[in-house]
């Protein structure tokens, strides 16, 4: 009996843990063969902010020598808006709400820039 309840209770915070991503989940996501996996999962990492971000960094320090890297520095630069942003590590707000907010969490000033592209493009 204890036995059952035991293996219940693993099963039941096992799927838990199973649904909220971590990182080797997110690896696997943004370097997939299927590109709506791989966008949708960039797209999450998006809508996560600097945290986001931050993931897909530890990620990429994580595969030094593997295959996968040049897609896990892709989504990173889709991620952070940005074009190299591997060496930058500069999350850059798209929505100026959302920049506010941030800003006025962290107690930092905004930089806005206006231009005639997007900064992950090669020519803005």
């Amino acid at each position: 009996m204890m036995r059952s309840k035991l293996l219940l209770c693993f099963l039941l915070v096992g799927s838990y843990l199973w649904a909220i991503p971590g990182d080797w989940q997110w690896s696997w996501r943004v370097t997939s063969q299927d590109a709506k996996t791989r966008q949708a999962a960039i797209k999450q990492l998006r809508e996560m902010g600097e945290g986001g971000l931050e993931t897909l960094l530890r990620i990429f320090e994580g595969t030094i020598f593997d295959a996968r890297r040049d897609l896990i520095k892709s989504a990173i630069d889709q991620v952070a808006a940005q074009k190299y942003a591997t060496f930058s590590r500069l999350y850059w707000y798209t929505d100026l709400a959302k920049a506010q907010r941030a800003a006025v969490r962290a107690g930092k000033p905004i930089l806005s820039l206006h231009l005639l592209g997007k900064l992950d493009d090669e020519f803005c």
